[in-house]
């Protein structure tokens, strides 16, 4: 099938979220008498329909919020106006949240493998040349691709004890210390989440990186094989977050080696003797409506910007994480 779409989609991968559920409850929407709100059994979005359009009990086919819809499908549909160049989003109608696109079950497993998930592109200025994949340890890996747990809402049970901080808006990067594969010299990698770049102070990730570690005088041969996962954030990263920074920062966010997370504790501890910039821990127990709270409120980082979200991490099993995206944040985009 040939499908065309409305934006640039070459960065974008097909969405692993699209699933078929279950309608579970229906609520009256408010300020209307011809709307009604939809919560589902397997996921934790829910969408404002019009008033007896669905039952409970009823299967259907879901696209959450991130979605890009190719224009074949949308005119088919005839849902065009209600998406954002193919994107679709959280809105409110009537003062009714509203995220997500409901599809019939049989067009949902017709036009799956065309419904793809929306990634911000990497902009100019965080591009680079890329290290050969055989200069790259086996041991330098990407990070864990973490789903929005609304998408996901049974991962935590409730009361389990967990991390959380919040989720800054900007590019994921990573580094370590590690021995090239080639020379046998021990070296520096840094990259984005998908690449691994060669230095170059001219590139976003080994400017900001590099000057913090020559700045503060850090030495990483302690950390050997440790890999660093963070993010790049402030002016002319993400549109609109700059974090009331003049110049980009970067934070480490987790912790890995031989493919093993690190609990939050060991993060925080490795961080500050390394002198390396760590997120905001915080400790809790899981509720999903607490959570969700937690998610909507100011950033902790600055009073310039709305919250992206937060990151939920068990203190049981560190390895277990997902994001929890503030619906303010995906209301703008």
């Amino acid at each position: 099938m040939n499908v065309t779409y409305e934006r640039e989609v070459s960065h974008c991968e097909k969405s692993p979220y699209l699933q078929e559920v279950t309608v579970l409850n229906i609520y009256p929407a408010i300020n209307s008498d011809f709307l009604e709100i939809l919560q589902f059994k397997e996921i934790g979005w829910q969408i404002v329909t019009k008033k007896g359009e669905y039952h409970k009990g009823d299967r259907l086919f879901f696209c959450p919020p991130e979605s890009v819809i190719p224009i074949e499908l949308a005119e088919e549909q005839n849902i065009t106006n209600y998406l954002k160049k193919g994107l679709v989003r959280v809105v409110r109608l009537r003062k009714n949240v509203s995220a997500g696109l409901p599809l019939g079950i049989e067009i949902g497993k017709k036009w799956k493998d065309y419904i793809l998930h929306w990634n911000d592109p990497p902009r100019l200025c965080m591009g680079g040349d890329i290290t050969a994949r055989e200069d790259v340890p086996f041991l330098f890996t990407k990070f864990f691709n973490m789903p929005n747990l609304r998408n996901v809402p049974y991962t935590f049970y409730d009361g389990e004890l967990i991390v959380y901080s919040e989720k800054i808006h900007g590019c994921s990067c990573r580094l370590s210390l590690m021995t090239n594969p080639k020379t046998g010299e021990k070296e520096l990698y840094i990259g984005s989440h998908n690449v691994v770049l060669k230095e170059d102070m001219n590139n976003l990730y080994w400017r900001t990186i590099k000057t913090h570690l020559d700045d503060n005088k850090i030495q990483l041969q302690d950390a050997l094989d440790l890999e660093f996962f963070g993010e790049v954030y402030g002016p002319g990263i993400q549109n609109g977050y700059t974090y009331g920074l003049k110049e980009p920062k970067f934070v480490i966010f987790n912790i890995s080696k031989n493919g093993k997370y690190f609990h939050p504790d060991q993060i925080e501890e490795t961080c500050k003797l390394l002198k390396l910039p760590c997120v905001i821990y915080h400790r809790d127990t899981f509720d999903m409506k607490k959570m969700e709270n937690i998610a909507e409120s100011p950033s902790e980082y600055t009073d310039k910007n709305i919250r992206e979200g937060i990151v939920l991490i068990s203190s049981e099993t560190p390895d277990k994480m997902a994001k929890l995206v503030s619906l303010r944040y995906l209301e703008g985009r």
